[in-house]
């Protein structure tokens, strides 16, 4: 009977040994789990696709015509002054307190109804430069000079639809394509069907309808090509 009572003794015993030695051990886990640090908050910087939506719909205003009816032909990084983005344009939105002299901004080209028109952002902020005007888009080059820029900014149709134009007026002019120059290609969204060009009482229909337009030169004079997405092309009066 004794040694039953022993032997019970030391089982309880035993038992409590090893609960203390397993809480133990679940201290030491725990006091040795690795700590979770926090990852850096990355800096936050305004998209390009930002940038250009405002300056999109600021454009739109300012011309009353549809967002959809202009096209962002470029947009570069830019070293420019913090105060009026370089273009003493109205700046947009409300700059912040304290700025660096030059920031590294951005620089956009804007597509509508034919023209050209130039914008500045940097981070929340935007400027309107300005209409681009015919001999700043020529910067005092020789015509033609920028045309293998002008094919890879365009797609496959677009550079058909060129290549396209410059066949066909060199056939009405009798003259070589070579001495047919470009002024611009670029791709356009017309507001109808007439592409840009209605004549009258003729009926258009009245939807969005992508192409292009391809300005040409031959001895001083311009021509105004416009088209649309599957290749119908129509001539319309000589660009001024």
């Amino acid at each position: 009977m004794r040694k039953q009572i022993v032997g019970l003794i030391l089982v309880a015993m035993l038992s409590v040994a090893t609960g203390a030695c397993a809480a133990t051990e679940d201290v030491k886990v725990a006091t040795l789990a690795p700590t979770p640090t926090e990852t850096p908050a990355k800096v936050n910087t305004v998209p390009a696709r930002t940038t250009e939506a405002k300056a999109i719909s600021d454009l739109a205003a300012r011309l009353e015509m549809a967002e959809e009816d202009i096209v962002v032909e470029s947009t570069t990084e830019v070293e420019i002054p913090s105060g009026d983005l370089g273009c003493q344009g109205e700046a947009i939105a409300t700059p912040e307190k304290t700025q660096p002299a030059m920031v590294m901004g951005q620089e956009l080209t804007l597509l509508a109804d034919g023209k050209k028109y130039t914008y500045r952002g940097y981070k929340m902020r935007i400027t309107y430069c300005g209409e681009v005007n015919a001999a700043e888009m020529t910067s005092g080059e020789p015509l033609g000079v920028e045309l293998e820029a002008i094919m890879e900014r365009l797609d496959a149709q677009g550079r058909d639809t060129l290549t396209q134009a410059r066949d066909t007026l060199a056939g009405e002019l009798g003259v070589s394509i070579d001495e047919v120059n470009v002024v611009q290609a670029e791709p356009m969204r017309w507001s109808d069907s007439s592409l840009g060009c209605p004549e009258p009482g003729m009926m258009y229909a009245q939807a969005i309808t992508p192409g292009y337009q391809v300005i040409l030169e031959h001895d001083g004079q311009q021509y105004d090509y416009h088209a649309d997405a599957k290749g119908f092309l129509k001539l319309c009066e000589p660009a001024e």
